[in-house]
């Protein structure tokens, strides 16, 4: 039973991900506000990453872990060594569709970032753009529209109070 969610999960969450990425990335390119705060975004993860990987280093240099002893019991089991180039290899996908395939989320997140800021660089307001960030800003929606067809007795209940608001505020003025 856990491995039909865990597919589920899977199956619903890397097209969500892929799209809501694109779509925010091709949008960046509307407003010059965005673009500012995406650049505050980036930098501010990529300074506290930076900071955490100093301290990590510091720390480790000053407590030395790898001269600790080890007691009999305590040996811990081999484990495979992989270099940082063979994980950065992994992320790279061999083609668009594998890593939606395999579920690879970083290899999602590369490949839906390279979309959103190719789609960012086409002419302003050309009719691509247009056409393309429609596309993705209405697949973007799906999932919040979802949520209707499964359950239509809530949105019936949200229409019922929108209209008794309208109506509210129709007798109101």
């Amino acid at each position: 039973m856990s491995s039909i969610f865990i597919r589920l999960f899977k199956f619903i969450s890397i097209p969500i991900i892929a799209v809501s990425i694109i779509a925010t990335l091709a949008s960046i390119s509307r407003s010059s506000e965005s673009g500012r705060i995406f650049r505050h975004t980036i930098f501010y993860t990529l300074f506290t990453t930076i900071l955490a990987a100093t301290l990590a280093a510091v720390l480790y240099v000053a407590m030395s872990p790898a001269n600790v002893a080890m007691t009999a019991g305590a040996i811990a089991p081999q484990v495979a060594e992989h270099s940082y180039l063979e994980y950065i290899q992994s992320v790279i996908p061999d083609n668009f569709l594998a890593p939606f395939l395999s579920a690879n989320v970083l290899s999602v997140l590369l490949v839906s970032a390279a979309i959103g800021i190719a789609i960012s660089r086409l002419p302003r307001d050309s009719r691509s753009q247009e056409v393309l960030l429609a596309f993705f800003t209405g697949a973007q929606e799906v999932p919040l529209h979802s949520r209707e067809v499964a359950h239509p007795r809530a949105s019936d209940r949200h229409l019922r109070l929108h209209l008794c608001t309208c109506r509210r505020d129709e007798q109101g003025r």
